[in-house]
């Protein structure tokens, strides 16, 4: 899939350059290569508060002490949201006994639409270890713009009350301390990603 053909030219090279570019500095031999350390604050990340299927909050600070995958998206997307989250329960698997290093959250852009038991429904077909994350449309937006996701609704030219939510599909790796460690292109497969996680720890 590629970032669809609705979003403007200029703001997916902007995107693509900050995200990736800024990935390209963290990183020494190869594209999972060791870690550099930050000389600044992460640019990537922040503050937020949002809801979990429970009702329960969550915000930045329940990222503390642990590694964290963070997926934008939407349950009503046939293609790209289920698959990248199938991809990183099965990365997760293959971690053994460094599973319990990482948490996954997934955050709906279609807070209308992806109420708390729509989400829990969709992530327990998924994996029980997805913690699914919701709230107004003013706190979504919010922490899309903490990280750097560009977003959008597309309406059906038949029906007005008829919507795609065309996104960048990025997964983000945060480390223990919040702060924000590198990006996994959605082209990325399982065993792919439970590579590049590996290589974090080492």
């Amino acid at each position: 899939m590629k970032i669809s053909k609705y979003i403007p030219r200029p703001i997916i090279l902007i995107f693509a350059v900050l995200v990736l570019g800024m990935a390209a500095v963290l990183l020494v031999n190869g594209q999972f290569g060791a870690l550099r350390p930050w000389a600044k604050p992460s640019l990537i990340g922040g503050p937020f508060s949002l809801l979990d299927t429970t009702g329960a909050t969550v915000t930045e600070e329940d990222l503390h002490g642990h590694y964290s995958l963070i997926f934008f998206g939407y349950a009503r997307e046939p293609d790209v949201t289920p698959t990248e989250l199938r991809v990183i329960a099965a990365a997760l698997k293959m971690l053994g006994s460094d599973t319990p290093r990482f948490k996954v959250y997934f955050v709906t852009l279609d807070p209308k639409r992806d109420r708390p038991e729509i989400l829990k429904s969709f992530l327990g077909e998924i994996s029980p270890d997805l913690t699914g994350l919701t709230g107004t449309p003013e706190q979504i937006a919010a922490m899309a713009k903490a990280y750097h996701v560009v977003f959008r609704k597309v309406l059906s030219p038949k029906d007005p009350e008829t919507y795609e939510m065309d996104y960048s599909p990025l997964i983000y790796l945060m480390g223990p301390d919040e702060k924000f460690i590198m990006p996994f292109q959605y082209t990325t497969d399982a065993k792919g990603l439970a590579d590049g996680l590996k290589r974090v720890l080492e």
